[in-house]
């Protein structure tokens, strides 16, 4: 099996060079279901920590763009 290299959304929609700057941002299932084996029942107490995480990130991310 070959390794994950990542990075499709980056490389496809970045242009460092031109001021266009892209965030890809990659969890595993484990970190916002409970239960892996089935990813239907949603539990938002369980997903509400890497949403606050993920939010933080991209909070940073912005506000460092606009510096």
């Amino acid at each position: 099996m070959a390794g994950f290299t990542g990075g499709w959304i980056t490389r496809t929609h970045g242009r460092p060079a031109q001021g266009i700057n892209a965030v890809q941002m990659e969890l595993a299932i484990r970190g916002y279901l409970r239960d892996e084996s089935d990813p239907r029942p949603w539990d938002a107490d369980f997903a509400r920590p890497i949403q606050q995480t993920l939010r933080a990130v991209l909070e940073a991310c912005l506000a460092f763009a606009r510096s």
